[in-house]
């Protein structure tokens, strides 16, 4: 009797687990968002570089976020490069890059607030 339960249990469990997988495999990705740093120390006064990158494909629309003279009370924006664009070798994505020269005058641990990306795919409705 025991050993009936344990079986189904597992069974049931399984097929939770393989239903539980499947919606992430039906949805595909409209955008993908990175941002990296040259650094991760820096002394005071010193610059850093953040590259913002994105990648959507045709049928999205991106909306890249507004960049303000401060990233926090610490962390100032020294420079603000364009948002370049680019394609993808098979020209399915759209790749869009923006540097971003940082600095702090102050002294101490500060972390980077979140960007904010929004963007509609073709699929949305409203």
């Amino acid at each position: 009797m025991i050993c009936k339960y344990k079986a189904r249990m597992k069974e049931g469990m399984i097929s939770s687990f393989i239903l539980f997988l499947i919606p992430s495999f039906l949805f595909s990705q409209n955008a993908k968002v990175k941002v990296s740093i040259d650094t991760t120390n820096i002394k005071v006064g010193e610059q850093a570089e953040l590259l913002l990158s994105a990648e959507q494909d045709d049928k999205t629309v991106l909306v890249w976020p507004v960049i303000e003279p401060n990233l926090s009370k610490e962390i100032e924006v020294l420079k603000q490069g364009t948002i370049d664009t680019s394609f993808s070798e098979d020209k399915k994505q759209i790749l869009f890059t923006q540097r971003l020269t940082i600095t702090s005058f102050d002294s101490g641990v500060f972390t980077i607030p979140p960007f904010r990306f929004q963007y509609l795919s073709a699929d949305d409705t409203l």
